[in-house]
């Protein structure tokens, strides 16, 4: 703590926690979460990894998922943790990390699906963060799809710091909410969250339905069945109006 104080009197008010799985060291749980438990509450904001494994944190970034695993980790981990009650959370730097042994070459045009991919499903998260600059690939179309899904999530920031608000004030998961959570008597909502049908939604908020394309299947899937609970909807790109046949 007499460390991070110094860093504190300089003007910085949060950290980020990155000291799981590194194999030339390990810092069990009772060397990370009291630092943690102190600095939270002192008021400092504390940014984590792995949460899952119990240390205490603001901000949860569920573990890595780089291009060479399975993309189906990231929707699943991050909707198990808003149904546990923890939805302030978002996933791995846009792209993974890019020093991998066997990546492809930015040229590789799965790779740049990925990262396209990628990059829309995070921004619809309730946090959001870049790593590997997308001009790195030299293809205006990566640029234009990355810039187009970071601006999005700039928009939405005072929306999602609102519903992050009312996680505070009430303990439900507003700023990532399940459907089944929203819905409990449709019993649709519960045949979505699957590695078959991949139906990954959820409400970022009170009114926008989080619907990404992504998955384990990104390289070679075009489009999504999206369900809709009872009501009427309205495409957030187009305007087009829907009206939702559940229960």
């Amino acid at each position: 703590m007499d460390l991070c104080q110094r860093w504190l009197d300089d003007g910085v008010d949060g950290f980020k926690e990155d000291l799981y799985g590194y194999g030339k060291y390990v810092l069990l749980d009772d060397k990370i979460d009291p630092v943690n438990t102190a600095l939270m509450k002192r008021g400092v904001y504390v940014m984590g990894r792995n949460g899952y494994l119990g240390s205490p944190m603001d901000l949860h970034r569920f573990d890595d998922f780089n291009w060479n695993q399975n993309q189906d980790r990231g929707p699943l981990n991050g909707l198990a943790l808003a149904y546990s009650g923890f939805p302030y959370v978002y996933p791995d730097i846009v792209g993974g990390t890019f020093t991998i042994a066997g990546m492809p070459p930015p040229s590789d045009a799965k790779l740049k699906l990925y990262f396209m991919r990628n990059a829309q499903y995070a921004s619809v998260n309730p946090s959001m963060s870049m790593g590997f600059g997308p001009w790195r690939f030299k293809d205006e179309e990566v640029e234009r799809v990355v810039l187009q899904a970071a601006r999005l999530h700039a928009r939405l920031h005072p929306y999602i710091y609102s519903a992050a608000m009312d996680v505070f004030a009430s303990g439900f998961p507003h700023t990532m909410t399940p459907l089944s959570l929203k819905w409990p008597q449709d019993p649709e909502v519960y045949l979505l969250e699957n590695t078959r049908r991949r139906g990954y939604q959820w409400m970022l908020g009170p009114s926008l339905m989080a619907t990404p394309l992504y998955g384990n299947d990104y390289g070679t899937a075009e489009s999504r069945d999206v369900y809709l609970p009872l009501g009427r909807w309205m495409d957030y790109d187009t305007a087009r109006s829907s009206r939702g046949q559940g229960l």
